[in-house]
């Protein structure tokens, strides 16, 4: 259904509203599955060896759970933005640590390290590798450097504005 507009001003507010939900649907989700991917690659593949004592959460309240992945879609002096958050929690079941809680969520620590010094949690574990755990694994930087290097998240805007009836190229 085609729509008519009298009013440059409510032309531009339908635009930026439709322009609004699709990044709050089709590119948040994008951009969280691309995280999902990065978390796989980056941070579980990247181990030489796996903590036997330790069951990987993955996709289930882990890291790579996109229910972990909160985004806001602001307006901006720029235009509009989307930002993405990963507040997974750290894991209960990890040898000699507590779950990592606000404001130091577990995506901070895994996407910059530990310091050398070992302050905080995560500093041990039962096999003696948590070095190997405490050099960053920077999930989120590859996953912003991957997004605008692909430009994937232009695809998923002219997908959902297509979705909401604009005709878009």
């Amino acid at each position: 259904m085609t729509k008519f507009f009298d009013d440059p001003k409510k032309l531009f507010q339908y635009i930026q509203q439709n322009v609004m939900e699709t990044l709050n649907d089709e590119v948040a989700e994008g951009v969280k599955d691309k995280q999902a991917e990065h978390v796989k690659k980056d941070v579980y593949d990247a181990y030489a060896s796996q903590d036997p004592y330790v069951k990987r959460r993955n996709g289930n309240d882990g890291l790579a759970d996109p229910a972990n992945m909160i985004h806001t879609v602001t307006s901006t002096v720029n235009g509009l933005e989307l930002f993405v958050k990963n507040i997974a929690k750290g894991n209960p079941n990890v040898y000699g640590t507590a779950p990592v809680e606000p404001p130091n969520y577990l995506a901070g620590i895994i996407e910059y390290g530990r310091l050398p010094d070992r302050n905080g949690r995560y500093t041990t574990n039962k096999t003696g590798s948590q070095d190997e755990y405490l050099s960053p694994r920077p999930f989120i930087s590859n996953t912003i450097e991957e997004l605008r290097s692909s430009l994937e998240y232009v695809d998923w805007l002219r997908s959902g504005m297509r979705k909401r009836g604009f005709d878009v190229e």
